[in-house]
């Protein structure tokens, strides 16, 4: 699923509206700006890194502990109160395998939950993107606003082997010899009595479930900058150019997970979850330009920045967390200006 189209609309007539507030603005108040250009230009981004924490395959919870009045299913088998409600004991129980019996003990299994994974960086940070801008000069500086598209791709189908626990609760039969399995006692039944107060065993790596399928971070950065640089002509028709600007980031993300989970050579469980935010928050860009002009006052130019952006992190109910991280982020842009 491709970010919200209503939010990155929302976002992009957001961004066009400031950006025409900020041309207004600047004329405003700097009255004697000369040489007002427009610019449009390719950004190639760097250094967003996508992490994933906390895949994992089923998530089980741990029965309560042997001797409870609470009903407990297992994997192979069951135990509950009858209706004597005799303290310790009962006949409401049942399992399913004949390996489950040792003398009088009975040992009924329930596997656990997978272990967790986390995926670093698994995505291309290296998009391509889009960008429009506006400045006007003043002596050697420029006072200028535009623009940036920035789009997000991450996606993983990385096929992860991922260990399970398990717990094993034994219970003692109150007879000479258990009932053949399979058996299914009942609640209305008076035979075949068990201890209810069992013992616990834990198993740390009961086996090994198999995880396949998607992991997808898909977003759109949209990058408001206002911001001043100093320009100086370094040879005939050629300027350098060093600046700085503020940023106002809005940032529609979605992160969509689709997985299939087997067990022992069986599917357990398949699930497709998505998950949609919208984040804004302010930041800072630094760089430097070389531009070249051309007949008629038009300009090439290669500007790379530095951007210094707020991390996002969205999550899904059952735990599973995508991060976004700008820390290393920086782009370049080619792109083409001309006088208005």
């Amino acid at each position: 699923m491709r970010p919200t189209l209503q939010n990155a609309l929302a976002a992009s007539i957001a961004s066009g509206l400031f950006l025409a507030s900020a041309m207004i603005a600047t004329a405003q108040v700097v009255p004697k700006l000369t040489n007002s250009r427009i610019g449009f230009h390719v950004i190639r981004t760097s250094g967003i890194q996508v992490d994933i924490r906390n895949l994992g395959g089923a998530a089980i919870e741990e029965p309560v502990q042997p001797g409870s009045t609470v009903f407990i299913q297992y994997d192979d088998g069951y135990i509950g109160t009858d209706q004597r409600n005799w303290p310790g004991e009962t006949s409401n129980w049942g399992y399913t395998n004949a390996s489950q019996v040792n003398g009088t003990d009975i040992t009924m299994n329930q596997a656990l939950s997978t272990n967790s994974w986390d995926q670093e960086n698994f995505g291309d940070d290296n998009t391509t993107g889009f960008g429009i801008n506006t400045h006007g000069q003043r002596g050697e500086f420029t006072i200028f606003a535009g623009i940036n598209w920035f789009p997000v791709k991450a996606e993983s189908s990385h096929v992860m082997n991922l260990s399970y626990s398990s717990i094993a609760d034994t219970y003692t039969y109150k007879g000479a010899t258990p009932p053949a399995a399979p058996h299914s006692g009942q609640y209305t039944d008076t035979t075949h009595i068990l201890d209810m107060n069992g013992t616990r065993q834990y198993n740390a790596n009961a086996g090994t479930d198999t995880i396949s399928g998607t992991r997808t971070v898909d977003g759109l950065l949209h990058q408001i900058h206002i911001g001043t640089q100093f320009k100086k002509k370094a040879y005939e028709n050629l300027f350098i150019g060093a600046g700085v600007a503020v940023t106002a980031n809005i940032f529609n993300v979605d992160f969509d997970i689709s997985q299939q989970i087997v067990r022992d050579g069986v599917q357990i469980s398949s699930y497709d979850r998505s998950r949609s935010e919208t984040d804004l928050s302010l930041g800072l860009s630094a760089g430097g330009s070389i531009a070249y002009e051309l007949r008629g006052g038009n300009m090439l130019y290669v500007e790379w920045q530095k951007q210094f952006a707020s991390d996002t992190e969205l999550s899904h109910n059952t735990g599973e967390t995508a991060s976004i991280s700008f820390e290393d982020f920086h782009n370049l842009n080619v792109g083409f200006s001309f006088p208005f």
